[in-house]
């Protein structure tokens, strides 16, 4: 499985665990604890699975923070990270294009600090992978 966002609407097939394991409690009329148990048990693994996808996809994409600093080595990292998630929002992919842009401004003038654009990225791209806990928090 590629690694992803953390998608909290994936995690809606909660529901469907939780309603089968009501619907087996009004059959059998009971509460059975082993239903319980393996309801929470899958309840617990979704959840997890979620997080952890999420957290793979930040380590396997954020950008060395120890990259050589020369702009051409940030740009790479941030034009492959676009090619490699084509699924972005226009926006997201705006913001990966404003580092470019910067990236490449450095570069002109002679400049080879990137440690500031590739500092920004992980952020961003921290933000981005937990947006789902995280809310809109800029």
């Amino acid at each position: 499985m590629k690694p992803k966002l953390l998608d909290l609407k994936e995690l809606e097939k909660i529901e469907k665990i939780i309603y089968d394991y009501i619907s087996s409690c009004k059959e059998n009329g009971e509460i059975d604890i082993n239903n319980t148990k393996d309801a929470m048990i899958k309840i617990y693994e979704k959840i997890l699975e979620g997080v952890k996808s999420a957290c793979e996809f930040y380590l396997d994409s954020k950008a060395d923070p120890f990259l050589d600093d020369k702009p051409e080595s940030i740009i790479c990292v941030l034009d492959d990270f676009i090619r490699f998630y084509s699924h972005l929002k226009e926006n997201e992919k705006d913001y990966i294009y404003s580092l470019i842009n910067k990236a490449k401004e450095i570069e002109k003038r002679g400049l080879t600090n990137v440690s500031e654009i590739v500092a920004d990225f992980n952020d961003w791209l921290f933000k981005l992978a937990f947006k789902d806990v995280l809310g809109d928090k800029k």
